[in-house]
């Protein structure tokens, strides 16, 4: 199943599916809730096991490639205990993260790839997750039964519109265009508001989101769970989509970085953590609930996890906009029309509301409903969090880092900082039973180790040893160190092979040169060997440094499956491990006086777009008028 084409759905409002969720009667043959220490949700586990064998085909061209010998890839890949399962996390930043994602998505994807040796890969994937921006990429393609990156480019996306305004260039110039656009959006959040729901400016931003990538709905013909419908599912062809949010506290503006990190997936929605440990069916969230079971048996919620809002949540950076505000460069009168206009609605943007009560005790036990926020404001921006449940067994995470960490728009190693420090402080306030603690490799604390090792944009390995993790298992919890070692972790970070790719994370619309500029630059990343300049056509060596690569890429996916199968490391591997993992400072090719926002790496590139701004003014000065405009729509018109 797809969404409908934007060519099939007629500018007529009439002829858009209802936004509105639907009230029913509740099935008697399902669980509603079910804690998290009962292990992987049983469909999950199915779909995991049929989708393992899908990708082993494609996956043994880099085993081979690693110097394994082919009876040892029969053994590893045709024996369910020592396949590799594998995952690959986009981080979020807005169009800039999508872009950059899809980029690597693409020259991985056999259906568009122009890398033969890394062509494959992405159907050799096990699960994708993805938060704010990359969540777009991985929920637009989950959503369109795996479509490939140039189906949603050529047929889904409407970059040259802006997300707010809806129209191309300045909306200044185009008024009638722009108050048709919002007041479409606000007729179809009005369905929901009648329905008795709570409305809220996460579905204004959902709705808008939509209509860029998915079609002139908005998406709303299509939920979350609806993915398991769609044929490349059915099949076990689609890599298991995550999407992820974080919670937050009534009143919160400032999300922690301990706060509890809530997963989407297209048959449970649910958090790991402590602080809840339990899923609940995707299909029916939205639904009022007591003590486990539907409040009222005939009013069981469908429809309310509508793809596009569950984008949507992933990306909700209102909460994020308040503690901003106060930072502008806004004169007076302007900063208090922000602060006073923002506030009393940005709060309830966050609330999914009633999707469910608390199993257990939380901070807010009497709590009808639930707030989320963008999953990257606790500054853990790569979704690594469902990826290292032990439950899950992931051996392998191809992290794609599109973070604007730096002034200048790119990542410096932060996400894995704090995702280090959450795995450590979760383990020194363990329980018994506890299955929230993860295993998570050590990484440099110092971002100055980031700049002089050259780990911010250059790719490095993270916990090529097994042993060198903050935590070996949870502490007498269900899952031991002999069923799960923790991941190796392939870093990827954003930088300019062949085009400036630090955008803001704020810029709400692309031309065609730009978005063709990320997808080439996405491709040279992940292949790790440019297109040579008018002063290197070597194309020779060239192939030579992606067939290493890739080579080194297979040791890293095989190293797991080659633990538990007690298969020695080999010369080949011994190469790369030498080359690319992170231990400690003993990384090879170091150099001391590397910058801290990479040049161009390879050859000739486009001009850099000079952006000084703080990222906070960006976000109150870019963001909050857009916000303004939909308010104004709401209240004025």
């Amino acid at each position: 199943m797809k969404l409908h084409s934007p060519l099939s759905l007629g500018e007529n409002r009439s002829e858009w599916p209802s936004y509105a969720p639907i009230k029913g009667s509740c099935p008697s043959n399902i669980i509603y809730i079910r804690p998290s220490t009962a292990g992987l949700d049983p469909s999950e586990a199915n779909y995991i096991s049929s989708r393992s064998k899908s990708t082993a085909g494609y996956l043994r061209p880099f085993a081979l490639a690693a110097g394994l010998i082919p009876s040892d890839a029969d053994w590893i890949f045709n024996n369910d205990s020592l396949r590799p399962n594998t995952a690959i996390a986009f981080s979020g930043g807005g169009l800039r993260a999508m872009l950059n994602g899809a980029g690597v998505f693409r020259a991985l994807d056999n259906r568009t790839s122009r890398v033969p040796e890394f062509s494959g890969l992405m159907q050799g994937m096990t699960y994708m997750a993805g938060l704010s921006g990359g969540n777009w990429l991985v929920g637009g393609s989950a959503l369109n039964d795996f479509a490939s990156i140039d189906d949603l480019r050529d047929n889904y996306w409407h970059l040259d519109k802006n997300l707010v305004t809806g129209v191309r260039g300045d909306p200044k110039h185009h008024l009638e265009g722009v108050l048709r656009y919002l007041l479409g959006i606000k007729d179809q959040v009005m369905e929901k508001a009648k329905a008795g729901f709570v409305v809220t400016l996460t579905d204004y931003w959902s709705l808008a989101l939509g209509r860029q990538l998915l079609n002139p709905s908005g998406g709303s013909n299509i939920t979350w769970s609806k993915i398991q419908d769609t044929r490349s599912f059915q099949r076990s062809e689609m890599p298991y989509p995550i999407s992820i949010s974080d919670g937050r506290r009534p009143g919160q503006k400032v999300i922690e970085k301990n706060s509890t990190i809530y997963e989407s997936t297209p048959y449970t929605f649910g958090s790991w953590d402590r602080e809840v440990n339990y899923f609940y069916p995707m299909k029916y969230l939205g639904t009022s609930m007591q003590g486990g079971v539907p409040q009222n048996q005939n009013n069981c919620v469908t429809s309310f996890d509508i793809g596009a809002f569950i984008m949507g949540t992933s990306s909700s950076l209102f909460s994020g906009i308040l503690a901003r505000v106060g930072k502008t460069r806004a004169e007076g009168e302007v900063k208090k029309l922000l602060a006073d206009t923002l506030m009393p609605l940005a709060h309830p943007s966050l609330y999914m509301s009633r999707a469910y009560s608390y199993y257990r005790n939380t901070s807010s036990p009497n709590q009808s409903s639930l707030s989320l926020a963008d999953g990257g404001l606790d500054n853990q921006n790569i979704p690594f969090w469902p990826l290292l449940q032990p439950a899950r067994k992931i051996d392998f995470i191809l992290a794609v880092d599109s973070s604007a960490d730096t002034h200048q728009h790119w990542p410096n190693g932060s996400s894995l900082v704090n995702t280090q420090k959450r795995a450590q402080n979760l383990l020194s306030q363990s329980q018994p039973g506890d299955v929230g603690v993860v295993p998570f490799p050590y990484v440099p604390e110092d971002f100055k180790t980031w700049v002089i090792q050259e780990l911010n944009y250059k790719p490095v390995f993270f916990g090529c040893n097994s042993s060198n993790y903050t935590a070996t298992s949870p502490r007498n919890g269900t899952f031991s160190h002999s069923s799960f070692a923790g991941p190796l972790i392939v870093y990827l970070p954003n930088a300019p092979w062949s085009y400036f790719t630090n955008t803001s994370t704020f810029q709400l619309d692309y031309i065609t040169a730009e978005i063709l500029g990320f997808l080439d630059n996405g491709e040279l990343q992940i292949s790790q060997s440019p297109k040579p300049n008018n002063t290197n056509t070597n194309t020779s060596s060239s192939s030579s440094a992606v067939a290493k690569w890739q080579e080194c890429v297979g040791c890293a996916i095989m190293q797991r499956s080659k633990e538990r199968a007690n298969i020695p490391l080999g010369e080949k591997c011994k190469g790369c491990f030498d080359k690319y993992c992170w231990g400690g400072g003993r990384r090879k090719d170091g150099c001391e006086g590397c910058p801290s926002d990479p040049t161009a790496l390879m050859f000739e590139v486009v001009p850099e777009s000079s952006s000084d701004d703080d990222p906070a003014c960006e976000t109150g000065v870019l963001v909050a008028p857009a916000v303004l405009m939909i308010l104004a729509c709401l209240h004025v018109i």
